[in-house]
């Protein structure tokens, strides 16, 4: 979902379906389209870590979601947006600056950092509205992102103790789960300024069901999406 503000909200990925391999490619980029002036875009994740992500990734899946992000993760083959045939996308790492937005460093935060943002069958969201259109020195007539910025469900557990898990804890099994590696592959991909796409099973579709860490691995239609813009 996108809200028509300044703020530029991307919202979702929550609804639980089924990944069906699709052939067509059907991805779409945000609207106008924009992209980062250069690569590797440098990505701040800040802490904590999420209190739901326990047992053996006990830092609340930082490590995880940097690792997914950078294509290190010894569980993920092949994960993170690095994986494309145009290289380094994004580098990620922890960093000590606040998550604000509009202050120009790309930020990743587990947690709710704007109120009411990241609720209902909301995951995880984006703020993609910091941009400009028209540089002299990018004439490709794309608009440059100055700022985008990741925030995920409010840091809390449930009776069951979710909502997240990382693939470093035993197993899914403490009820319906969502995989933090596989959702912030996919808020990146916002980031690096790509909408969604209706092919299941493809990183960028906006839903995923539980305990299932298969979109932290990007497919034909995100290398599309992501050649299209650099």
């Amino acid at each position: 979902m996108i809200h028509a503000s300044r703020r530029g909200l991307i919202a979702g990925f929550a609804v639980v379906v089924a990944f069906i391999p699709a052939m067509a490619y059907t991805y779409t980029l945000l609207s106008p389209t924009r992209h980062w002036a250069s690569i590797p875009v440098p990505l701040c994740v800040v802490g904590p870590g999420h209190v739901s992500i326990t047992a053996g990734d006990p830092d609340g899946g930082i490590t995880a979601t940097i690792q997914a992000i950078n294509g290190t993760h010894p569980h993920l083959a092949g994960t993170g947006w690095n994986t494309t045939p145009i290289g380094t996308v994004a580098t990620a790492q922890t960093c000590s600056t606040p998550w604000r937005l509009g202050d120009g460093v790309p930020s990743i935060a587990f947690n709710e950092m704007i109120p009411g943002t990241c609720s209902g069958s909301c995951l995880a969201a984006t703020f993609v509205g910091s941009f400009h259109c028209n540089d002299p020195l990018h004439p490709d007539g794309h608009c440059l992102i100055d700022d985008a910025d990741v925030e995920i469900r409010k840091n809390t557990t449930t009776k069951k103790g979710g909502p997240y898990y990382s693939l470093y804890e035993l197993d899914c099994a403490r009820g319906k789960e969502w995989n933090i590696e596989a959702i912030i592959v996919h808020e990146v991909g916002h980031q690096l300024g790509i909408g969604h796409t209706d092919v299941v099973g493809a990183t960028m579709y906006p839903s995923v069901s539980s305990c299932n860490a298969a979109p932290a691995t990007i497919e034909g239609d995100d290398i599309a999406a992501l050649d299209a813009l650099y």
